[in-house]
Parts: structure tokens; C-alpha cells; sequence
């Protein structure tokens, strides 16, 4: 997902975003975030798989670390 062009391209449009206000992604790619990956399977699989990875990341390193779920099976 980091090297997609349809995530690469809102960076070119931060300034018109500071200047002008709106939103990144949809300055670039015609739609916003959620919205495009509804009309673009392709886009939404990658999507999805990038958050699904981050959170088993992530996920790991709270079970490690905080107690509050030790209790639940």
C-alpha cells in the first residue's frame, strides 16, 4: 500500500489541502477514502490487508504488554 499510486498521490495536493482547504485523497483521486475503495475492489482488498497487518502488529504488542485482558479466554 505504501508504494500505490493511489495512496502516493494525495501528498501532491497538501497544499492546495492547506491553501484551500478539502481532503488529500479526494483532490487526487476523485473520490474520498472510503468512497473509492467501495467502486474499487482492487483498491479496498489492499486496503484492507494493509490495516489487517498493522493490527496484528500492534495487536501483539498491547497483549504483551497490558494486563487488563488476561482475564478473558
Amino acid at each position: 500500500m505504501q508504494n500505490d499510486e493511489r495512496t502516493l498521490a494525495p501528498w501532491h495536493h497538501f497544499n492546495e489541502c492547506v491553501v484551500e482547504g478539502g481532503v488529500a485523497f479526494k483532490k487526487a483521486n476523485g473520490a474520498e477514502i472510503w468512497s473509492y475503495a467501495s467502486d474499487h475492489p482492487d483498491f479496498n482488498n489492499l486496503f484492507n490487508n494493509a490495516m489487517a497487518c498493522n493490527a496484528r502488529i500492534v495487536m501483539k504488542a498491547i497483549l504483551s504488554k497490558y494486563q487488563g485482558f488476561h482475564s478473558l479466554n
